[in-house]
């Protein structure tokens, strides 16, 4: 993933990677004592909500001078028909003109359920969620983009990761997302060596929209409670 091509977007990793760790960070303090919109329980609205307007309330304390904006509404207009296409709210989108070019970029929640559910949740994540990047619904301006998933205890992390990686790989749901081969290797997924460190690991897409650029997606998985 480091091939000319993401030049431009991975001149701004080290912002990303800052937001993306506020974001982590800040997550995990609001567990120590959950705020009962944030529980695990409550829709997936509420909970991202109650937690982009947190991250909003809390950023400048630490260093992050961008906006956060839950249910931004997105969509692109048809000048010659006057009519609006892909139109949609994202979850939450992070926004700064704090260095050139303005920095935007969407993250996109989905909850995953364990054993009851679970197939359901995968089908939903990649095709409620990272089909959206793909069809340019979501970043169509932007080469990153990123998916949170949401677990209900940090106990069901290790088995809930495993599957959406092999449900990604699928090759009926790759040829879906037009998922891109990674350079050093046959798969179409990277776990290690990421670009944002922050990420559990990062998938990359063609658009399915002539003259859009391809996509980069982070997958963050984000635990409700610990098991301890």
């Amino acid at each position: 993933m480091s091939d000319e091509h993401w030049g431009r977007a991975f001149g701004r990793q080290a912002t990303i990677q800052n937001v993306l760790e506020f974001v982590v960070t800040h997550w995990q303090q609001l567990q120590k004592r959950p705020p009962p919109d944030m529980e695990f329980s409550q829709s997936e609205p509420h909970i991202t909500k109650y937690f982009g307007l947190s991250l909003k309330k809390s950023a400048r304390a630490h260093g992050i001078f961008g906006f956060f904006v839950p249910e931004h509404v997105v969509g692109d207009i048809d000048e010659v028909r006057q009519v609006l296409e892909s139109r949609g709210r994202t979850d939450l989108t992070y926004l700064s003109d704090r260095i050139d070019p303005p920095l935007e970029f969407v993250l996109e929640f989905k909850k995953m359920k364990s054993q009851t559910g679970a197939n359901a949740s995968r089908l939903a994540y990649c095709k409620d969620g990272m089909l959206r990047f793909v069809n340019a619904t979501y970043a169509r301006n932007e080469e990153v983009g990123f998916m949170v998933a949401l677990v209900a205890c940090d106990a069901d992390l290790p088995g809930l990761l495993d599957g959406l990686k092999r449900a990604i790989q699928q090759p009926d749901m790759a040829r879906l997302l037009r998922s891109i081969a990674n350079p050093k290797g046959r798969t179409t997924l990277t776990a290690s060596d990421l670009v944002f460190q922050a990420c559990n690991f990062e998938t990359r897409h063609a658009r399915d929209h002539k003259g859009q650029k391809d996509v980069v997606l982070g997958h963050i998985m984000l635990a409700h409670q610990t098991s301890a």
